[in-house]
């Protein structure tokens, strides 16, 4: 037995209007939590928590999903203190990272700290530059040229 005939189709439109009022009502909850915060403290996780639970999220789930924001937010703070609060370099930083995705990322995230977005900047509009840097600094370049 399917599920297409487990249900009418007036008991699935039925279904669907419910699970949109969840859905609107959950990220509803979310965003009045998170809405003009300019960082993640823990009253902030707290409160998140607290929407998570009442949402019937699991425990462990909610666990992982504070976790996450820590270290997600531990990481730009990080980075904010390193490039003194220029949060445009942040941004070219953690774009780099979430590039190289999770196999990568950490490596991506490197050349893009030992470069900086000022110097990428710079040579935006010279595509062989670009590509000399960003090699170079990932050990790509073949260093036996005879000129």
């Amino acid at each position: 037995m399917s599920w297409k005939s487990f249900f009418t189709k007036q008991k699935k439109e039925e279904l669907d209007q419910g699970l949109e009022k969840t859905k609107k009502s959950f990220f509803s909850k979310i965003a009045t939590t998170v809405a003009g915060k300019s960082k993640v403290d823990d009253e902030v996780l707290d409160n998140l928590e607290e929407v998570l639970v009442s949402s019937d999220v699991s425990v462990k789930t909610t666990l992982k999903i504070i976790e996450r924001l820590e270290q997600k937010s531990a990481l730009i703070l990080d980075l904010l203190k390193k490039s003194k609060n220029d949060w445009e370099d942040v941004l070219f930083k953690m774009l780099s990272k979430n590039f190289g995705l999770n196999r990568n990322g950490l490596s991506f995230l490197n050349i893009a700290e030992s470069l900086g977005h000022k110097l990428i900047t710079k040579h935006h509009s010279q595509p062989k530059d670009l590509e000399a840097l960003l090699l170079g600094q990932a050990n790509l370049l073949n260093l036996d040229t005879e000129d």
